[in-house]
């Protein structure tokens, strides 16, 4: 069964690990921690057990603007 839950900063190396893995993208660490420190509400993962299956980060990058 899939649970929703805030992202958290022990899931960082997963979430970077499925980026790579699913889009061929690689975003450093950093990026993810910084998003959890200023938008810790913006950040989600689903988890099915102990795995991470997915997983949405949202920004705020100006007025009106998100990403």
């Amino acid at each position: 069964m899939l649970t929703v839950r805030l992202l958290r900063p022990s899931d960082v190396n997963s979430i970077t690990e499925l980026t790579r893995s699913s889009l061929g993208e690689a975003y450093p660490t950093s990026f993810y921690l910084t998003i959890i420190e200023h938008w810790p509400e913006g950040s989600l993962v689903a988890t099915d057990g102990n795995r991470i299956a997915g997983f949405i980060v949202g920004v705020i990058s100006g007025v009106r603007q998100a990403r």
